[in-house]
């Protein structure tokens, strides 16, 4: 497992490369589960998220975030 961080524009784009067999998916995890949550926290806190698979076995997860001013440098 990798994480690319990319900030070009107005635009953070976090990705969360693996190697699973199958992409990920939204769950609804019970009341009481310490896990199970992660996409539906991506989803509500992002401006925008997917799943891509990537060429070699796995998937990439991205959210990207949106911010009013291109940086200084």
């Amino acid at each position: 497992m990798f994480v690319r961080i990319t900030l070009a524009d107005t635009q953070l784009r976090i990705e969360v490369h693996d190697s699973g067999d199958a992409p990920p998916h939204r769950r609804q995890a019970p009341a009481t589960a310490e896990t199970g949550r992660g996409l539906l926290l991506v989803a509500a806190l992002a401006d925008d998220w997917g799943v891509e698979e990537r060429r070699s076995p796995g998937n990439c997860v991205w959210a990207a975030f949106q911010h009013s001013t291109a940086p200084a440098c």
